[in-house]
């Protein structure tokens, strides 16, 4: 029986995975910070239409 050696094949193909792994991981944080920022910006918008209203009818 002839010997394959698989060594640098395996390598290789864990050499990419992680590659995928790390760019998947810094991908997500990206998309959590933006959710993060979009979240915190949209109540800032809630809360500034609130008070325009409250000085609205307080005037």
């Amino acid at each position: 029986m002839a010997k394959i050696n698989l060594r640098p094949w395996r390598e290789e193909r864990n050499a990419l995975n992680q590659k995928r792994f790390v760019s998947n991981l810094l991908g997500s944080a990206i998309l959590a910070g933006l959710v993060v920022f979009g979240v915190g910006y949209y109540y800032d918008m809630q809360m500034d239409r609130q008070q325009a209203r409250k000085r609205f009818f307080t005037c």
